[in-house]
C-alpha cells in the first residue's frame, strides 16, 4: 500500500510541474490518511496550476482518471516519477479575482512609493536639512499627504474585503491574504510616520 509522498510530473499545456502528492493529515478516514488516491493527485494539481478540481481532466497513459475518485494511485499504475497530463483551465470567476488582486497590488505599490517619499522627507527634516522657518509648513503638508496615502490603503482593503469567493478559490484566497497583510503593514508604517511628524511639530512648538 502506497502511503508515503511521491513526486509526479504534471504536464499542463506547454508547462511541466513537479508535483508532490501526499496523503492528507486532517482526515478521520483511516484509508484516506494512509493511501495515496486519485483525489489527492487532483488536489495537488490544483495547488500547482490553480485549475479547480471539478474542471480538471487527468490522463495517465491514455486513460482518463476521475478527479473525485478514492481509487489508489498504485492501483492505476501511478508511482514516483510518473508523468500525468492535465487538461483544464482556471474558472473565469477565479481568473477575474486573480486579475483584480494583481491590479490592487500594483496600485498599492504606487501608493507605497508615495509613502516612501514622505518618509525620506521626514528623515531629512529630522536630520536638520530644512531651514527652521520652513519646517512647520512642510510638516503640515507631509501630514496631509500621509493621510491621503492612508485613505488609499483603506480603499484597497475594502475592495479586497468585498471580493466574494467560495472554498474552491483557496489559492486566490491565499493571494488576497498576502496582499491584505502587506497593506496592514503599510498602515502600521503610516501610524509610525504620523507619530514622527507629531514629534517634530511638538519640538517646533517648544522653541
Amino acid at each position: 500500500m502506497m502511503s508515503t509522498a511521491i513526486n509526479v510530473t504534471l504536464i499542463h499545456g506547454t508547462k511541466k510541474h513537479s508535483v508532490q502528492v501526499s496523503p492528507p493529515t486532517d482526515t478521520d478516514d483511516v484509508a484516506s490518511a494512509h493511501e495515496l488516491q486519485v483525489c489527492h493527485l487532483a488536489q495537488a494539481a490544483y495547488q500547482a496550476t490553480e485549475v479547480p478540481v471539478h474542471l480538471q481532466k487527468l490522463i495517465f497513459k491514455g486513460k482518463s482518471l476521475s478527479t473525485d475518485s478514492q481509487q489508489s494511485l498504485e492501483s492505476v499504475g501511478i508511482r514516483n516519477g510518473a508523468k500525468v497530463m492535465l487538461i483544464g483551465k482556471k474558472s473565469l470567476e477565479e481568473d477575474e479575482h486573480t486579475k483584480q488582486i494583481t491590479r490592487i497590488t500594483q496600485e498599492v505599490g504606487s501608493t507605497e512609493k508615495k509613502q516612501k517619499d514622505i518618509e525620506d522627507e521626514i528623515s531629512g527634516i529630522e536630520k536638520g536639512y530644512l531651514q527652521a522657518d520652513l519646517i512647520q509648513d512642510a510638516l503640515k503638508k507631509l501630514r496631509k499627504r500621509l493621510f491621503a496615502c492612508n485613505e488609499e490603503f483603506m480603499k484597497h482593503l475594502e475592495k479586497l474585503d468585498g471580493m466574494v469567493m467560495n472554498d474552491a478559490h483557496q489559492s486566490v484566497k491565499n493571494k488576497r491574504k498576502k496582499t491584505v497583510d502587506h497593506i496592514q503593514g503599510l498602515l502600521d508604517k503610516t501610524d509610525s510616520l504620523t507619530n514622527r511628524i507629531e514629534h517634530l511639530q511638538t519640538r517646533q512648538d517648544d522653541r
